[in-house]
């Protein structure tokens, strides 16, 4: 409900009068403009990085994983990390 009030600019009656459809047309499109987001801040890190490493990275190194799990990082993945940029 909140993405329709806020992000959307619906009112509480418009949001409440939306048919299935719509309600779902409405977060489809909410997705994509997160996706869109998404994409943008992981292209300005990727500059940001690789403006200082030396290492290149890629733009899908920065996207967010929605749903996907990773191992967890150990001491010595950080470590390896930090010793890119020294």
């Amino acid at each position: 409900m909140a993405i329709g009030l806020i992000r959307f600019g619906l009112s509480k009656s418009d949001l409440l009068s939306l048919n299935m459809n719509e309600f779902i047309e409405m977060n489809e499109e909410y997705s994509r403009i997160q996706e869109r987001n998404d994409f943008w801040n992981a292209s300005l890190c990727t500059y940001m990085v690789n403006s200082y490493s030396k290492k290149q990275y890629k733009v899908d190194d920065f996207m967010p994983n929605y749903g996907k799990e990773e191992k967890a990082q150990t001491p010595e993945d950080m470590l390896a990390i930090l010793q890119q940029f020294v």
